[in-house]
């Protein structure tokens, strides 16, 4: 468990340095500035960082109690809520395929959910937050790459202390590299 939620943690921060690239696009750095100027849109963001965040530890926490077909369920489930959210939220039409696809997809999920021997809410979790984190950056105006760079700027402190915390409750294996046998 502990060297999952390590791979989280330490992945933020990696994404955080390596992800200004950013500056390196006009049209991305205008979207930018754009995005850190408006108090709703950075609202949005830090709300959908939450919810990417919940999704990748659900994930990491579904593969760590070996709960991998679930995770799959949820990620399954993910562009049928995504269709029914873009009807909801968006008033985009279905065609009589896709509900046909929807009506399917529902009928295997429910399913997997009365099939089982417990309530996969993992599963929910997972897709419940990816298709929620799809429809809310749908919703925005930043585009993909500067909203991820600032949805990572914002968990970056929260992401920090957690990592100091975690380094002074537990071993983290980047402190503990042996350069020694690495490189000779």
């Amino acid at each position: 468990m502990l060297t999952r939620l390590k791979f989280l943690f330490t992945g933020s921060l990696v994404n955080s340095c390596s992800i200004y690239l950013v500056y390196f696009k006009p049209s991305w750095q205008a979207n930018f500035k754009e995005a850190i100027s408006s108090k709703k849109e950075l609202f949005f963001l830090f709300l959908t960082a939450i919810l990417i965040t919940i999704n990748w530890g659900g994930y990491i926490l579904a593969v760590n109690l070996e709960r991998v077909v679930e995770a799959s369920m949820g990620y399954f489930l993910a562009p049928v809520i995504n269709m029914i959210g873009g009807y909801i939220f968006f008033h985009e039409r279905i065609s009589r395929l896709k509900q046909w696809a929807v009506f399917f997809a529902t009928i295997g999920a429910l399913y997997y959910v009365f099939s089982g021997d417990s309530f996969p809410w993992l599963g929910l979790l997972i897709g419940l937050t990816f298709s929620s984190y799809g429809i809310a950056r749908k919703a925005m105006v930043t585009s993909a790459v500067p909203g991820l760079y600032i949805e990572t700027l914002l968990l970056l402190p929260f992401i920090f202390i957690f990592s100091l915390w975690f380094y002074a409750n537990y071993d983290l294996a980047i402190f503990n590299i042996n350069y020694q046998q690495i490189f000779y």
